[in-house]
């Protein structure tokens, strides 16, 4: 939205340039240049400025800027049309008490009904001015929440996409299927196939809002499923996911930022290895997912924390203070856990 400063100085010069027209266009008109006409000439521009903001305060007070256009431009007609009557009042007391140029008895009801509409076609030039200002900015708004949305989103892709062909990554992986074509060839190709889907979701991922829940964990079973290879038995996945919340949506790579997270600080940090646990729920219209992994929140050397940054960066561009993600330390049977929480409406 347009600063206040800008406001004030759109209707300070805006009155000003409308009152030295007035008084150029009816002195022309009339050839009256007498100071009296003049000093009545200034009052009509104060008197419209004073009901434009009048009417401008009514606008915010009653929030019609912020609904749809044609409903929040017919409330500010009836407010326009309602202000120019207490003008036109307060013009005919100044008109008789200030500049003595009329008097009650000469006054005509038509001239009210005349003055009234004069003002209502004036106002509504200045509402068209107001809500059109105020709806181009708005676009603008959104045009902006746009961009960063979308820009978080790839930003989301290529990190992830940069992660999975992290050489740590990239080359463990490629080590297991190049040992698995001499001992198990279909599982290498399998392996290979799942690597490639995995490349082209994390390609396509910047390209969509919101995905299925059930696809999201299909990439992240390919995922695992290669990790697998690389920590053999000192990987563990628990899976609770009910099948209502298949069909939820949520961002693309959210769920796959936070189990990737909980692999690089969970369990490729314990000499044992470990389990990650994933699970999932729909309450009362949000979407609730739980990634658990062994270990604890103590800062790490190098750790950058981006990838959660940038989910949470893209949970608020998206839902606002309506998205919840949390990291907290959990106490278990099997020694401490580090749980990553993500709650989104659907």
């Amino acid at each position: 939205m347009y600063s206040a400063r800008t406001y004030w100085l759109c209707q300070i010069l805006g009155w000003t340039a409308w009152t030295i027209a007035n008084g150029a266009v009816y002195g022309a008109y009339t050839g009256n240049r007498q100071p009296s006409q003049m000093f009545a000439t200034v009052w009509f521009g104060l008197a419209g400025f004073l009901g434009s903001h009048c009417l401008r305060l009514w606008i915010r007070r009653a929030g019609w800027v912020a609904l749809p256009i044609l409903p929040g431009a017919a409330r500010a007609l009836g407010a326009a049309i309602v202000t120019s009557t207490g003008v036109t009042l307060a013009s005919l007391v100044v008109m008789i008490y200030v500049f003595h140029f009329l008097t009650w008895e000469i006054t005509r009801f038509t001239g009210y009904v005349v003055n009234i509409l004069f003002w209502t076609a004036v106002f509504s030039l200045w509402l068209a001015l107001y809500f059109g200002a105020h709806y181009f900015a708005r676009s603008r708004r959104a045009e902006l929440h746009a961009l960063q949305l979308d820009l978080t989103a790839r930003e989301a892709s290529f990190l992830a996409l940069r992660a999975q062909l992290n050489p740590h990554f990239l080359f463990n992986c490629l080590n297991s299927i190049r040992a698995l074509i001499s001992e198990d060839p279909p599982r290498a190709q399998h392996a290979v196939t799942m690597l490639s889907s995995l490349l082209r979701y994390t390609l396509q991922s910047g390209e969509r809002a919101d995905v299925p829940l059930s696809e999201e964990l299909d990439m992240v079973d390919e995922y695992l499923a290669l990790e697998l290879i690389r920590f053999e038995d000192r990987l563990k996945v628990q899976r609770d996911i009910p099948p209502a919340a298949l069909a939820a949506r949520l961002p693309p790579m959210l769920l796959q930022t936070l189990v990737e997270n909980a692999l690089k600080h969970g369990i490729a940090r314990q000499t044992s290895g470990g389990t990650v646990s994933i699970a999932a729920a729909l309450d009362h219209g949000r979407l609730e997912l739980r990634v658990a992994n062994p270990g604890t929140l103590a800062p790490e050397p190098g750790a950058t924390g981006i990838g959660l940054e940038n989910a949470r960066r893209r949970l608020n561009l998206r839902y606002g203070d309506r998205a919840i993600l949390e990291v907290s330390q959990q106490t278990s049977p099997e020694g401490p856990v580090v749980l990553a929480t993500v709650s989104v409406p659907q």
